[in-house]
C-alpha cells in the first residue's frame, strides 16, 4: 500500500464528504505563514526554521519569515524530512511504471549539500520482509466463500513492499522511521544499522451488510472479518520515549468505507501497540503538543483534531485538505490546500494557530 500514491490519485473533491467525531468548540485563528504550495505533505518546525515538503515539485524548502521560499533539497517522492542546523535526513522513494518502489532510502543532506546515503530501506524489506506473517483482507469465511472473493481482498500475508513515509529523531542518537508500505515503523543508527521497532497490527472490522456492500463482496462475506494493512503516515517520540503514530486503515484511502484512520502509540523497547483513538478520515499527520495532547491532521475529515480523554476525538480547527501538523513552543504548525486546484495557481499553504481551547 503506498499512501501518497493513493492520496495523489484522488481529487480535492473527495474531500467534500467530511466525516465528524465528536463536537467542534471554537475555533481558533489562522495566520497564514506562506502561499502557492504545491503538495505540502511534508512540515518541520524547530528553532532551525519552518520548512515544508511540496510533494508535487519534489522538494524541501524554508519558509523565510516574509513568507518566500528557499529550496534546501530536490528529494523525489518529498515528504518525511527533520532538519538539524543545516543537515537534513530525508526519506525518498522511486517508483516503475507498475507501481513498484525502485528505491526506498534514507539520506542525509549535508551543510555543504552533498548527500550521504544512510540506509536502503527497500534492500531492509527484501530481506527481512517484517510484516510477512501478518495476514490480511477477508478472513473467517468458508473455503467456497473466499473462491467468491475479488482478487484483491482474497487473504494474502504481508507482501514486499517498501515507502518510507515519514522520519523522526531518536533519543540517544539515529532516526525512527514509519515505513507506509511495509506497515512499521523502523530504526535506523547513525552507521546505517536498520532494525524493526514495531509491526503494525492489521486493522480489522467485522464485515456488515453495509461494509460488504461497500466493498462489492458477496453475501457470504458477512459475519468475516476484514484485515486492512496499517498503513502508518508519521511518527513522533513524546516525552516518555513512546512512540505516537498516525495511520490510515489501509484499502479506501478516502471517505467511502468512513473514518477508519487511528492513532497507536508504540513502546519502542517492546514493539507493543496500544490505540490511543480511532475514527479518523484520513490521518495524515499527527503532533504532541504541552501536556501531551495530541493533534490530527485529517485529510478527508477537512480538520485538525484533537484527542481527549478517553480517546475522544474533538475537532479542532476546520481546515480545507489539511494534510501535516507540527507544535512548537505553544503553536500549532499546519498545511492544508494540499491537492492543486483544477483551474488556478497553486493553492496549499503554511499557517500556525495558537492551539489553546
Amino acid at each position: 500500500m503506498k499512501p501518497l500514491r493513493t492520496l495523489v490519485g484522488l481529487t480535492a473533491a473527495a474531500t467534500a464528504a467530511v466525516v465528524t467525531a465528536g463536537p467542534a468548540t471554537a475555533a481558533p485563528s489562522v495566520d497564514v505563514i506562506a502561499d502557492g504550495l504545491v503538495g505540502p505533505l511534508g512540515l518541520h518546525v524547530s528553532a532551525d526554521g519552518i520548512y515544508v515538503a511540496q510533494n508535487f515539485t519534489g522538494t524541501i524548502d524554508r519558509v523565510r519569515r516574509n513568507g518566500s521560499i528557499e529550496n534546501v533539497a530536490g528529494v523525489p517522492d518529498a515528504s518525511g524530512f527533520v532538519v538539524d542546523g543545516k543537515r537534513v535526513v530525508y526519506t525518498t522513494t522511486a517508483f516503475d511504471d507498475e507501481g513498484a518502489p525502485t528505491t526506498a532510502a534514507l539520506k542525509l543532506r549535508k551543510a555543504n549539500g552533498d548527500v550521504k546515503h544512510l540506509a536502503s530501506l527497500l534492500k531492509f524489506e527484501k530481506s527481512r520482509n517484517p510484516d510477512g506473517d501478518q495476514r490480511y483482507g477477508v478472513l473467517g469465511v468458508s473455503k467456497s466463500c473466499r473462491q467468491k472473493l475479488p482478487r484483491m481482498v482474497k487473504p494474502y500475508k504481508g507482501i514486499i513492499e517498501a515507502h518510507p513515509y515519514a522520519v523522526a529523531d531518536a533519543p540517544g542518537g539515529g532516526w525512527y522511521v514509519a515505513d507506509a508500505a511495509g506497515n512499521d515503523i523502523l530504526h535506523v543508527n547513525r552507521k546505517g544499522r536498520v532494525k524493526v521497532v514495531a509491526v503494525l497490527e492489521p486493522v480489522e472490522e467485522r464485515i456488515t451488510k453495509k461494509l460488504a456492500k461497500t466493498f462489492e463482496l458477496p453475501n457470504c462475506a458477512v459475519g468475516g472479518r476484514a484485515a486492512f494493512e496499517a498503513v502508518p503516515t508519521d511518527v513522533e517520540v513524546a516525552k516518555n520515549g513512546s512512540l505516537v503514530v498516525s495511520l490510515l486503515p489501509g484499502g479506501p484511502e478516502d471517505p467511502s468505507a468512513g473514518a477508519r484512520g487511528q492513532v497507536v502509540r508504540i513502546d519502542p523497547r517492546s514493539g507493543k501497540q496500544k490505540v490511543v483513538a480511532k475514527g479518523f478520515a484520513g490521518a495524515t499527520n499527527v503532533a504532541i503538543g504541552k501536556g501531551g495532547k495530541i493533534y490530527v491532521a485529517e485529510l478527508f475529515g477537512g480538520r485538525i483534531s484533537q484527542i481527549g480523554k478517553g480517546g475522544k476525538i474533538r475537532g479542532f480547527k476546520p481546515l480545507n485538505q489539511p494534510s501535516a501538523v507540527e507544535y512548537y513552543k505553544g503553536k500549532l504548525y499546519v498545511t492544508y490546500d494540499t491537492f492543486p486546484p483544477e483551474a488556478g495557481p497553486p493553492a496549499g499553504k503554511v499557517a500556525v494557530l495558537d492551539p489553546t481551547p
